[in-house]
């Protein structure tokens, strides 16, 4: 426990300036977030997706959720990648799914297929992983 304001102050700072710790923090929530959103089949502001053609679910499908069809082991939730990179003062976050160019048609919706965009990420992760730099920045928690 410091015993001044003074070393209080400047542990803030040198754990505002290097936030590497917090960075696997931010991947796992992130991650753990998008997967729970596809899931749930709703996009990251909570609007359900558009529901799946009648002749899609006559197929054979592991969950009816839209663009989930084995559940967990969808590609969408396998191949989704995140990037936390801790710089000073900061964490630059970088997420997707590289080498899964029909994500783009998921975005935009094509003339049989309504659009159901997997990207962004959900207010209430965005709020965890401030509450995880905020804990790390002011005393070494986690913050989750």
């Amino acid at each position: 426990m410091p015993s001044t304001l003074l070393e209080r102050n400047r542990g803030i700072a040198r754990r505002a300036g290097d936030l590497s710790a917090a960075a696997g923090r931010i991947r796992g929530i992130l991650a753990a977030g998008k997967r729970e959103q596809l899931l749930a089949g709703v996009d990251a502001a909570g609007m359900p997706f558009a529901p799946l053609s009648p002749a899609t679910l006559r197929r054979p499908r592991a969950n009816p959720t839209p663009l989930v069809p084995d559940g967990p082991n969808s590609g969408l939730i396998a191949g989704y990648v995140v990037e936390a990179t801790a710089e000073p003062g900061r964490i630059a976050v970088s997420a997707g799914w590289p080498g899964r160019g029909y994500v783009r048609y998921l975005r935009s919706g094509t003339r049989r297929m309504p659009a159901r965009d997997p990207g962004g990420f959900r207010p209430a992760d965005t709020d965890a992983c401030r509450a995880a730099i905020r804990g790390h920045v002011m005393g070494g928690r986690d913050g989750g």
